[in-house]
């Protein structure tokens, strides 16, 4: 009896810990987007471009074994291909302004969303 009380209890609370991380989770999530497009803008401008990535799909047709004499198999590969891109160094400064401009008010949600989350 008493181990099975101990697993409920372990069981719950770590529900407990699991919930507490995902309301801290959702209530930074606006926050770190905007960190990360702020350091996304700063090494686009650092580097004068941007790299951009995106998949080449090929196909090809090929004749395999299989339980019958001879199976038609259709065969791919999706190697991910990067490209650079140019930047408009004006409009990257002003989206880069906006968002450190916005950065305080969303640190201030995120730090009233994380005192409404359960307690630990």
């Amino acid at each position: 009896m008493r181990p099975a009380l101990a697993l409920c209890l372990v069981t719950l609370l770590a529900a407990c810990a699991d919930t507490r991380t995902a309301c801290l989770d959702r209530a930074s999530a606006e926050l770190r987007a905007i960190d990360a497009e702020i350091a996304e803008i700063e090494l686009a401008l650092a580097r004068g471009y941007r790299v951009s990535g995106g998949a080449t799909v090929t196909a090809g047709l090929s004749v395999c074994t299989g339980d019958s004499p001879v199976t038609v198999c259709l065969g791919g590969s999706r190697p991910i291909s990067e490209r650079t891109v140019a930047i408009d160094r004006r409009s990257e400064e002003a989206r880069l302004r906006a968002l450190r401009s916005a950065r305080p008010e969303a640190a201030a949600r995120a730090e009233r969303a994380a005192a409404a989350c359960p307690p630990a």
